[in-house]
């Protein structure tokens, strides 16, 4: 009996933790023009210039997208094209409490758009 009464206190305590990590991630949102990029060796990119919010990063005038990404090549070439024209993107990237930058991920709720 006390074994099961552990077991499930662990699951409880398992699915709270689970919830809790799921529920503090949030969309961070923006539309500027880009001042400045880095492109890394391994393919990452930091974007400067647009201001999202909500504003809990460490950084938010400034997104990241992983080189791990498989869009991240594609992802560049919208930002160069943007970048070139002085157009306005639109950005909605994953925030979490404490993280360095929001970043794009690989979901349909992180997404970049030319404005015109």
């Amino acid at each position: 009996m006390a074994f099961r009464k552990r077991l499930i206190g662990a699951a409880l305590l398992a699915l709270g933790m689970m919830y809790a990590q799921g529920a503090a991630a949030d969309i961070a949102g923006g539309t500027g023009n880009i001042t400045w990029m880095y492109v890394y060796g391994d393919g990452s990119v930091l974007v400067g210039g647009i201001n999202l919010t909500p504003a809990i990063c460490s950084a938010n005038n400034s997104f990241f997208i992983p080189g791990s990404n498989p869009q991240a090549s594609r992802m560049l070439a919208t930002l160069l094209a943007a970048k070139a024209q002085q157009l306005q993107i639109t950005v909605n990237a994953t925030a979490t409490p404490g993280c360095w930058r929001p970043t794009i991920g690989t979901d349909t709720t992180t997404l970049i758009s030319i404005n015109q």
